[in-house]
Parts: structure tokens; C-alpha cells; sequence
């Protein structure tokens, strides 16, 4: 029969393999959008008049419409479905909710959500929604920024045709810079959701000591491999541990080199694997930790 210890493992597996699953739907539905988003920006570029050359002319007629081309771009994005891949990926931290209860239960600490507890998990998903609304506003401001500023400096059609497919779609690029961002930001945030809930529940349950789970492999930071092996390291400020236990104290004082992202609520920082599972001392005696 497995261990509680196995057990809490498996659970952990299968919170990351939920959470990647949910940034990979949002990953495609995004794709999706931006193609979209680059198929009526095309279609705004060949509005524009352009002179011999193929550049653009820079008269009153050319840029009324690239100023006015804004709220075009904001109904397409819109309607492509932006905001419904972002509820989507954030309605899926409800399961991930679940999941961290059952973790807990298994790492010593039975706990139950109480009403505060929801509140406090729509106050998380209602903070990413806003973050994720900003981040479509960028993309909006990139698009018509670089079709104000092409008309403005009279470039080539072709030229300003390309650049803007290769920030929305990656085409001529090895990938889109805004679908490898928003892959980060996803993977960030849906992880640190399961972070600071776990860490919540485990404060109001007692549990102060800590067990870091998660891969260790030939892409695993030095700061996430220095954790996982117990034997400390200065560069890290992390301390020696006896069976992988840390107290919540120690990890505080850790420093994972990435400025605004806790140790305790990032790991190592943007697209860590790795969490830390509350074990209370009693469970981590039966397991032999």
C-alpha cells in the first residue's frame, strides 16, 4: 500500500499535469485569437493608401483611420474570445481548489473552506482577471501602436504587415513573443494560486514545516536542485535540512534571485514545477521523514 508520503506525491502530480492542462487550453484559445487579431489588422493595413514605393502615406486621410482603428481592434479581440479563454483558465482554479484540500488532508491538516476562505479565493481569481485584462490591453496597444507610429514614419506596407504578424502569430518568427509571455504568466499565476491558498490552510492548521516536491531534472534551476537535495546553500541562504523538512520561517528567508517573487508563493520564480507541500511533523514521522 502506498505511503501517505507517496500519496501526497501523486496528488501534487496531478495538481501540475491540472494546471497544465488549463494553461495549455488557454495557450491555444489565445493562439486562436491573436490570428484572428492579425487577420483584421491586415485587413486595416490594406485600407491604408500608400504611394509608389509601397510606403505608407502619411496624410490626415491615413492617420484618422490607424488612430481610429483602436476600438476595431478591441471588438475583434473581443469578439475572438479573449475574455472567455481567461474565465476559462480561472475558473479552472475551483478543481485546483479541491485538490489542495485533498493535500492537505494528506500532508496532516483536515481543514474545510469556510466562507472567508471563498471569498478569499474569488479575491485571488478576481486580482489574475485583472491582471490578464491588462495584458490584453498590451496586446490591443501593440497592435495600434505599430500601425499609428508605421503611418506616422511612412514604412514600407510589407515591412509593417510582417512585424505585426510576427509579435501576434509568430509568423517568420521561431514564436509569437506575446504567446510565449502569456505561456509564462499563465503557468506563474495558476501556480501560485495553489501556493498561497495551500499556505493559507496550512497557517490556520498549524503545520510550520514544509516538503519541496517536484522534478529533478536537466532543466531544473540550481536554486529549486539546492532545495530538493537538503544540504544547503549560501548563495541561496538556504539551510541544511534534516529529511527535506523546512520550516516556514526558513523558506521566508530564501532567496530564489527573482525580485517581487516569494520563495514561498513562486519557488524558484516564472514557470517553477515545484511546490512546497505542508507535512505536518507527525505525518513526516509515520513516512520516516
Amino acid at each position: 500500500m502506498p505511503s501517505k508520503f507517496d500519496a501526497l506525491k501523486a496528488l501534487e502530480n496531478k495538481k501540475s499535469k491540472l494546471a497544465d492542462a488549463l494553461v495549455a487550453d488557454f495557450g491555444a484559445d489565445l493562439r486562436r485569437a491573436l490570428k484572428q487579431l492579425n487577420s483584421r489588422v491586415s485587413l486595416l493595413i490594406g485600407r491604408l493608401k500608400v504611394d509608389d514605393n509601397d510606403r505608407l502615406v502619411s496624410d490626415q486621410i491615413n492617420l484618422t483611420r490607424a488612430i481610429n482603428a483602436r476600438q476595431e481592434i478591441i471588438n475583434v479581440f473581443e469578439r475572438a474570445g479573449y475574455s472567455d479563454s481567461v474565465k476559462n483558465l480561472i475558473g479552472g482554479y475551483d478543481d485546483l481548489s479541491v485538490l489542495v484540500k485533498q493535500g492537505l488532508a494528506l500532508g496532516g491538516a483536515a481543514v474545510s473552506f469556510t466562507q472567508v476562505d471563498i471569498s478569499a479565493i474569488q479575491a485571488l481569481k478576481q486580482l489574475d482577471f485583472q491582471r490578464w485584462s491588462r495584458f490584453g490591453d498590451e496586446i490591443i496597444g501593440i497592435g495600434h501602436e505599430q500601425l499609428v507610429g508605421s503611418v506616422i514614419g511612412t514604412a514600407n506596407v510589407g515591412t509593417l504587415s510582417d512585424a505585426i504578424a510576427g509579435l501576434l502569430t509568430g509568423e517568420g518568427t521561431a514564436d509569437s513573443l506575446i504567446d510565449s509571455r502569456a505561456d509564462t504568466i499563465a503557468n506563474t499565476l495558476t501556480q501560485a494560486f495553489d501556493r498561497t491558498l495551500t499556505m493559507r490552510k496550512s497557517e490556520e492548521a498549524g503545520i510550520d514545516t514544509f516538503i519541496y516536491l517536484g522534478p529533478d531534472d536537466q532543466v531544473t534551476r540550481p536554486f529549486c536542485k539546492a532545495v530538493l537535495d537538503g544540504k544547503g546553500s549560501s548563495d541561496f541562504n538556504i539551510p541544511k535540512s534534516d529529511g527535506g523538512l523546512y520550516t516556514r520561517d526558513q523558506i521566508d528567508d530564501m532567496d530564489n534571485g527573482v525580485a517581487g517573487l516569494p520563495v514561498m508563493e513562486f519557488g524558484g520564480g516564472y514557470n517553477c514545477r515545484h511546490k512546497f507541500a505542508p507535512l505536518s511533523k507527525r505525518v513526516a514521522k509515520e513516512v520516516g521523514i
